[in-house]
């Protein structure tokens, strides 16, 4: 009698989710190049819309080497001038 047209669901909800993970993983990035180009957490978690800043923190701010060390110079440099 009627004719469904549904036959497409679990195509159209496997790309809906394709969609979905592209634009997280698109989101990750952003968040990922702000931290590394020094913007404050804050700023970036208004730009992301984050409730808490331990979401942001949690996310984004993965230790890299050259990050690492520019923090254990800007330590260094903070012990020599104590001393």
């Amino acid at each position: 009698m009627f004719k469904r047209k549904d036959n497409n669901i679990g195509f159209n909800m496997k790309k809906a989710m394709l969609r979905g993970i592209i634009i997280l993983i698109m989101l990750y990035y952003i968040g990922w190049c702000f931290y590394i180009a020094g913007i404050e957490a804050k700023v970036v978690q208004g730009f992301l819309g984050h409730y808490s800043i331990a979401i942001t923190l949690d996310l984004y701010t993965h230790v890299t080497n050259d990050k690492g060390k520019s923090e254990m110079d800007k330590l260094q440099n903070l012990y020599q001038n104590i001393i």
